[in-house]
């Protein structure tokens, strides 16, 4: 069989789009550092899944973001996005999300030190949040594994996600 070069690059574009998340180094503790782009994202069409029905989902079924930024568009779906997270340095992190206006956030964290599950979001009651700001700070603890984020958005999918430290966080 004959492979054209619009054909092997085709057969590369599916196999790169289905990239499992690559795994995300934090090791500056004096910088944030955008996210979205680590990320794989999963489209749940029917908006019942659960963080531990999307935390057993391989990652060959999670899509690989193409910016930095998420920018997905509208979707009637929850999107969650898997993130693999290794912290280089021996402070707690957080993740920070620059967009103040997502409807819908569920976040489960997997960590050495601290594993939970939070609902969080514009349409949700503001004491849920870790810290009292407009923006939703997730405590991922200094041993990170992974991190799997659930959006919904009435009005369309863009956020920037930045990891850090306290310092540079609350700076």
């Amino acid at each position: 069989m004959k492979f054209t070069l619009p054909t092997l690059l085709f057969f590369l574009g599916i196999y790169c789009c289905r990239a499992q998340p690559s795994k995300l180094v934090y090791w500056d503790p004096k910088q944030l550092t955008e996210i979205g782009g680590d990320a794989g994202y999963f489209v749940d069409s029917t908006n019942e899944l659960s963080y531990l029905e999307v935390a057993q989902i391989p990652d060959t079924k999670f899509l690989k973001i193409p910016d930095k930024i998420i920018n997905l568009g509208f979707s009637p779906s929850r999107i969650w996005f898997k993130f693999d997270i290794q912290n280089r340095t021996d402070e707690v992190i957080y993740a920070l999300f620059l967009a103040q206006d997502i409807d819908y956030i569920d976040a489960y964290v997997v960590s050495e030190d601290t594993t939970y599950f939070m609902e969080t979001g514009a349409l949700r009651p503001f004491e849920r949040r870790y810290f009292s700001l407009n923006s939703v700070v997730l405590n991922l603890g200094k041993h990170p594994k992974y991190l799997y984020v659930g959006l919904k958005d009435m009005n369309g999918l863009v956020s920037q996600i930045e990891l850090g430290t306290i310092r540079p966080l609350m700076n």
